[in-house]
């Protein structure tokens, strides 16, 4: 009964799913909070084309609620995914390094690089 209490879809493991969803959360809101720049309206008229979407958020300003909360998700995320993953090093290792890459670009010292470059 244990054995099978760890597989989901028959085929695939708890901690190789976790793996994915932090992945997938990675690409996605590194790609459109940290990388693209400007806004997906029409109607804003160009003022936001030199600030990524993480930047843009409360006018930049750090240590809201909005940004805690934005934060915090991919920690809890990780933390989930270590406590499913159990033993397999090699996952828990992976899905650490997504989850820090997603908090590296959050910190102050992180904002307005991007328009240096």
């Amino acid at each position: 009964m244990a054995p099978c209490s760890y597989r989901i879809f028959g085929c695939f493991l708890l901690g190789w799913l976790g793996l994915l969803s932090i992945s997938g959360h990675f690409a996605v809101t590194y790609h459109f909070f940290h990388w693209k720049k400007g806004t997906p309206f029409a109607d804003d008229q160009g003022i936001y084309n030199g600030l990524t979407w993480w930047e843009q958020i409360e006018n930049g300003k750090q240590l809201t609620r909005n940004r805690k909360f934005l934060t915090v998700v991919p920690v809890i995320d990780s933390l989930a995914h270590n406590r499913l993953s159990k033993s397999n090093a090699l996952l828990q290792h992976i899905g650490c390094i997504c989850a820090g890459c997603c908090q590296v670009p959050k910190h102050a010292q992180g904002s307005h690089i991007r328009n240096q470059c």
